[in-house]
């Protein structure tokens, strides 16, 4: 019986999908790393808008993965808030907390939204309740002056956790009503955030493909209030360069510095 059900096609597939990510992940963290003045760019187009929105955030982390599953340090001891199935992960900080993150692909030049995904237990800020939203126009910026040629969202149905979803049910709720509403969330955050914001649909993804789209109210606010430290408004073409100039730094973070993927913070 055991063995009719390891070798039943359904498993034989999710096993070789699994077997399959995992070697992406690999060649993708590798990629990643190669590219990570492009990530740390990335990083401050996604502080402008939050930091404007919301005074109780205090910095954005990332961190490169080759393996799927929670961030651990040297001693194997579980050390993130995200079991994270991305090569890049992203972490925004409220609170001195970790909140919500963003798991993105690098290659060529596109750009792919893995995971948008919050943390069990955190309340998400009222002014950043539209943090789905909020994630992927930055990425859609990033791309416009990054000279990338698309944004791509993949499908809900195409996370690990969609199908098998690690969900408690409330009281008096049955499994198979968790898991519903599990997947529903995940359709709303992934499939409709791209649709509202213009994704054209294919087979398992959601592509965007953008003209030039200029520079965003949040970077154009921040050059205002800036203006007497940058020296030339050329600077205004790197969001990155406003905060060097402003002496914003990247250092280790506190809580992920043993991480066996590494990662540096931002903190504002």
């Amino acid at each position: 019986m055991l063995w009719a059900i390891i070798f039943s096609p359904d498993v034989r597939k999710l096993l070789a999908r699994i077997f399959y990510r995992k070697l992406q992940l690999k060649v993708l963290c590798w990629i990643g790393k190669r590219r990570v003045k492009e990530v740390d760019r990335l990083l401050m187009q996604i502080a402008f808008p939050i930091r404007v929105r919301c005074k109780r955030f205090d910095g954005i982390h990332r961190a490169f993965f080759n393996d799927m599953g929670y961030p651990t340090d040297k001693d194997v001891v579980r050390v993130g808030s995200i079991c994270w199935n991305s090569p890049i992960g992203i972490t925004v900080l409220i609170d001195n907390r970790d909140c919500f993150g963003l798991g993105i692909e690098l290659y060529s030049s596109i750009l792919s939204i893995r995971q948008m995904q919050g943390v069990p237990g955190t309340k998400i800020p009222e002014e950043l309740k539209d943090w789905p939203t909020l994630l992927v126009e930055a990425c859609m910026d990033y791309a416009s002056y990054s000279n990338l040629s698309e944004v791509r969202i993949f499908k809900a149905d195409q996370d690990f956790g969609f199908e098998n979803p690690d969900v408690n049910p409330a009281e008096g709720q049955s499994l198979a009503n968790a898991k519903k509403t599990h997947q529903d969330r995940m359709r709303r955050r992934y499939d409709r955030t791209a649709s509202d914001l213009g994704f054209e649909k294919r087979k398992n993804i959601m592509c965007g493909k953008f003209p030039e789209r200029g520079f965003n109210n949040h970077a154009l606010s921040f050059f205002v209030i800036t203006s007497r430290i940058c020296s030339s408004a050329n600077s205004l073409a790197d969001p990155a360069s406003l905060f060097c100039q402003c002496k914003i730094k990247l250092r280790p973070h506190k809580k992920h510095k043993t991480a066996s993927s590494g990662g540096v913070c931002v903190f504002l």
